[in-house]
């Protein structure tokens, strides 16, 4: 189970005040007290900070050729709702297939990750197509 937040640090002073997006693991472990980390035995929070990443407009093409495939598909787009842009799908039914292109604005670690998610579906493939990056 994976949670998102977007935490604040410090007293609005320049060099000690940030913004870091968090994603949380709920993981059974014994942990060592450090800095946000939390202590004991049993399922704990574990934080992963990552610091405001340059994000990227990307296409991903998927196509469909297993229908029961489909539920898991939108199960995986709605999970990564809050990057995406736009999603178009067309059915093609004379090959019995539906071709769905997705539109995202995303860090390039969370498009490559669900693109190779969806890829890993049966009977669906999928790419993603990138903006360059600016320097």
């Amino acid at each position: 189970m994976r949670i998102q937040t977007i935490f604040t640090y410090g007293e609005g002073s320049p060099d000690l005040s940030y913004t870091a997006l968090s994603s949380f693991d709920v993981c059974p472990a014994f942990l060592l007290e450090a800095r946000g980390v939390f202590v004991g035995l049993g399922p704990f929070l574990i934080p992963h900070f990552s610091f405001a990443m340059e994000t990227r407009v990307a296409l991903i093409g998927i196509i469909v050729e297993e229908p029961s495939s489909v539920a898991p598909l939108n199960a995986l787009l709605h999970e990564y709702s809050t990057y995406v842009i736009g999603r178009m799908g067309i059915p093609y039914k004379p090959r019995n297939i539906s071709v769905i292109s997705v539109t995202l604005d995303a860090p390039q670690d969370v498009i490559s990750s669900l693109s190779g998610k969806l890829g890993m579906l049966p009977g669906v493939t999928a790419k993603a197509l990138m903006t360059k990056v600016r320097e």
